[in-house]
């Protein structure tokens, strides 16, 4: 997919249908991001192509980071952000990677629990104290042979955000090993009709 041939407006629509809810830091971290990264006439930029398709941000600053709120708006964020500043399949794995210092459900894991099995399983035992929906599932854990296989499922979103997963999984497992370089890759799969993504993580 043309990430810059994509109908903002349509897929708007699309993700205003997504059922599920997750934790406002999602949302305020992207936004403290782009702002970060493109200004505050970044940020207006973004709002604005947005309030011209007829979808209007709220105001974030009044979003608390425990605070449950749609799943559709952090993904509408993204979506547009993917679009207006043309960024490319690394730029969103690095957006998920910076997102670690942001997000304390995951900080919290890599701070206390020293055993890199032990932090991959409570971190995805945890999934549902920040999202509402979709669960985790560890296919492979082998630091032996340095090799991670994640499966993501039931959890309906834009394919950006998966894309930004891969990031946020690869920093957890880099920190949680001290540091070490993370090879990642994605693949998608059908399963009796529906969808799941499972990230293949490996390092020396």
């Amino acid at each position: 997919m043309d990430f810059q041939k994509i109908d903002l407006k349509k897929e708007v629509s699309n993700l205003k249908k997504l059922s599920g809810k997750e934790r406002g830091e999602d949302i305020k971290y992207l936004v403290s991001y782009i702002k970060k990264n493109k200004g505050e006439e970044g940020f207006k930029k973004v709002k604005a192509e947005l309030n011209k398709i007829g979808y209007n941000l709220p105001n974030i600053d009044k979003i608390d980071n425990i605070e449950w709120i749609p799943v559709s708006l952090p993904n509408i964020f993204l979506v547009a952000c993917v679009k207006i500043f043309n960024l490319k399949e690394e730029d969103i794995i690095e957006m998920g990677r910076k997102s670690l210092s942001f997000k304390s459900i995951f900080r919290f894991y890599i701070k206390y629990f020293l055993s890199f099995k032990k932090t991959i399983t409570k971190a995805s035992n945890s999934w549902d104290k920040h999202y509402s929906f979709g669960k985790i599932e560890i296919v492979k854990c082998n630091d032996k042979k340095k090799i991670l296989i994640v499966r993501l499922k039931d959890f309906k979103v834009h394919q950006f955000t998966y894309i930004y997963f891969q990031g946020v999984f690869s920093q957890i497992i880099r920190i949680a090993l001290g540091n070490k370089e993370i090879k990642s890759e994605k693949t998608k799969y059908a399963l009796n009709g529906n969808f799941y993504y499972e990230y293949i993580f490996k390092w020396n």
